[in-house]
This record gives C-alpha cells, sequence and structure tokens, in this order.
C-alpha cells in the first residue's frame, strides 16, 4: 500500500511538472524560447504567439461573440470586446481545467488499480478533454452571469458550446498529437 501510493505520488508530480499532457490547448511555444532544436528570431516567435491568439481569438469570436450579440442582445462593439476578456481568461481557465484534469485522472488510475504510466494515461485521455470542458464552459457562463447580467438557457447553451468548440484539446485527440 505505502509504496503504491509513493508511486502515485511521484507520477503525479512528474505529470504536473513535465508532462505533454499538460499543454492543454495542444501548442507547445516552450521550444520556441528554450531554442532547443532551432534558434528562432525574436520576430519568428512573437508572429507565432501573435498568430495563435488571433486565431483563438476569431473561433472565439465566431463561437462566442456572435452568439452572444444575437441571442443574449449585446451589442456588438460589447461583444467584440467582451470576447478579447473571454479568450484572456479562457487561457488560464484551460490550464486549470487540464492541471484538474490531470489530478482526477490520477486519483481514477490509482482507485482502479493501474499499475503502468500507459494505463494511467488511457484514463487521462478520457477526463483531461472533458474537464477542460467544463472549466471553460462554467468560466464563460458565470461571465455571462456577472458581467453580462444574463442567465438561462441560452447562456447555458453558448457555455457549452464554447467549452466544446474552442478548446483545442479536442483536435489534439483527433488528429492524434
Amino acid at each position: 500500500m505505502y509504496k503504491s501510493m509513493v508511486n502515485f505520488r511521484l507520477i503525479l508530480i512528474c505529470v504536473l511538472v513535465n508532462s505533454d499532457i499538460s499543454r492543454a490547448d495542444g501548442i507547445d511555444l516552450t521550444q520556441l524560447f528554450m531554442h532547443t532544436s532551432r534558434s528562432y528570431s525574436s520576430n519568428a516567435v512573437a508572429g507565432i504567439i501573435l498568430l495563435s491568439m488571433v486565431v483563438n481569438y476569431i473561433l472565439n469570436l465566431i463561437v462566442i461573440g456572435v452568439p452572444a450579440h444575437k441571442f443574449l442582445n449585446l451589442t456588438k462593439k460589447r461583444a467584440v470586446i467582451d470576447t478579447i476578456w473571454i479568450t484572456i481568461i479562457g487561457q488560464a481557465t484551460d490550464r486549470l481545467g487540464a492541471i484538474l484534469g490531470l489530478i482526477i485522472s490520477s486519483l481514477i488510475a490509482y482507485a482502479i488499480g493501474a499499475s503502468s504510466l500507459d494505463e494511467w494515461g488511457r484514463v487521462a485521455y478520457i477526463t483531461i478533454p472533458i474537464s477542460t470542458w467544463i472549466a471553460i464552459s462554467v468560466s464563460i457562463w458565470v461571465f455571462a452571469k456577472i458581467v453580462w447580467k444574463k442567465k438561462g438557457f441560452k447562456v447555458g447553451l453558448i457555455s457549452l458550446a464554447a467549452g466544446f468548440l474552442t478548446n483545442p484539446i479536442w483536435a489534439s485527440l483527433i488528429l492524434g498529437i
């Protein structure tokens, strides 16, 4: 019992500290800064980061801003500006959801007696996308309730759709990257 608990803690620490799974959005910008495989200019790094942020914002605007304007009666200006804030909040929420997913998957793997990292990975493959979906959906729902003073079925639907459709981990899972 003691040995398995120590193994559980060591695996959890290793995964949380240094794991591809913990990079929730599937975009690993670390190597751009670490220069491990190639050397990139500062302009190239800034350009890649800016491009990924713009793509993320456009997707959020389509999935959150447009429906908020159309179904929640927000002005276009308000929907566009608030989508910027939602995009920023969503980045932090995505990471939080991934970390919670790692913890939950580790607890589940321990509870079912997973004896290898491969078995733990199968559990994580399911729990991390679900936990990030829930985290992003909840953050958008809370944003709509507090900032927009909106609630109800339409807010819930927009939140769930945004949590699912704007979460890049789904593309990573489908493409196997």
